[in-house]
């Protein structure tokens, strides 16, 4: 599997600070995540785009992004490069010509990494029924991966190593049982690969779209919080939504979070997650998730732009 990274020698000591915020020190730094699925829409005037540029912008130290077409994934290395960024692109699937509209023929779908400092990058596939390969029927074939990157030279202690995926969405080619449990293998090795790293002292941050509600099998297998609002101390991964107060509640913890990507058919579900191992971060205070928005009006992607931060002492 192939994958693009840039390297940039630009400095810039005035611009986004390299994501410092005010008061930040060694002791503790609040790292500052944007993540959107922008559904293969097309770079060209369109605001997905730019409402991930204008966050990068407006003080991110991560970017992620799922379902973005190769050929534009070089719109977003030259725009995040001019401003000392990293960035790298990773392919899930190959369309047709029956999806001119997206990416083009020959054209590749992925995800998006990209960071204020230089990424040393880890890519680890995840299965579908037991196997790792493509998904059957689709044109040119579907590849399911955790994408990661350590990132040295964060102004805060330990190592840092963030990570998006893009998990299974059956589309009516299997059965609704086989569909959760495809997504609660995919989740299973995400975090029998992510665990231990948390376990050794990394700070870790993994983000994306995990087609998946909050209650589901496949969060169960992420979530340290559990349904009823108490902690599985087995569990590694916070949630940035999780002490939501409108929703869970002053001072409690939840799962219900706010809603990122809304049907067809108008109703809406919380598919789209920014989460952080529990080293160094308190999970009712170190968390937070607001700017969840569509960039545009109308908005060309189902899924809302989230941006998170997260405090690690």
């Amino acid at each position: 599997m192939k994958f693009s990274v840039t390297r940039t020698l630009a400095t810039m000591a005035s611009v986004l600070s390299m994501g410092l915020m005010p008061g930040a020190s060694e002791a503790a730094y609040t790292v500052t995540v944007v993540n959107h699925n922008i559904t293969g829409e097309r770079t060209d005037n369109y605001p997905d785009w730019f409402g991930v540029r204008d966050q990068v912008l407006n003080g991110a130290d991560v970017a992620t992004m799922q379902e973005v077409c190769s050929a534009d994934f070089a719109e977003f290395q030259a725009f995040f490069a001019q401003y000392g960024w990293h960035t790298a692109f990773i392919p899930m699937a190959k369309y047709s010509e029956a999806d001119l509209d997206k990416c083009g023929v020959d054209g590749d779908l992925g995800q998006v990494l990209a960071a204020n400092r230089p990424m040393t990058l880890h890519s680890y596939r995840l299965p579908v029924m037991g196997k790792y390969h493509g998904e059957v029927g689709y044109p040119g074939g579907r590849e399911f991966t955790l994408f990661c990157a350590d990132v040295p030279g964060m102004p805060t202690p330990g190592l840092f190593t963030f990570c998006t995926t893009h998990l299974w969405s059956g589309h009516s080619s299997v059965s609704d049982a086989q569909d959760f449990e495809i997504r609660a293998e995919q989740a299973t090795r995400i975090n029998s690969i992510l665990k231990p790293l948390v376990q050794a002292g990394h700070r870790v941050v993994l983000t994306g779209d995990f087609n998946s509600k909050p209650d589901s099998l496949a969060m169960d297998r992420i979530y340290r919080v559990n349904p009823d609002g108490t902690v599985n101390t087995n569990k590694v991964f916070w949630e940035v939504d999780n002490s939501y107060d409108p929703i869970c509640g002053a001072n409690k913890l939840c799962r219900d979070g706010q809603p990122t990507i809304q049907f067809t058919n108008g109703n809406w579900a919380k598919y789209d997650y920014i989460f952080a191992g529990n080293v160094g971060v308190n999970g009712h205070t170190g968390l937070a998730l607001t700017n969840i928005y569509y960039p545009g009006s109308p908005p060309t992607s189902t899924h809302k732009l989230i941006k998170g931060w997260v405090n690690f002492q």
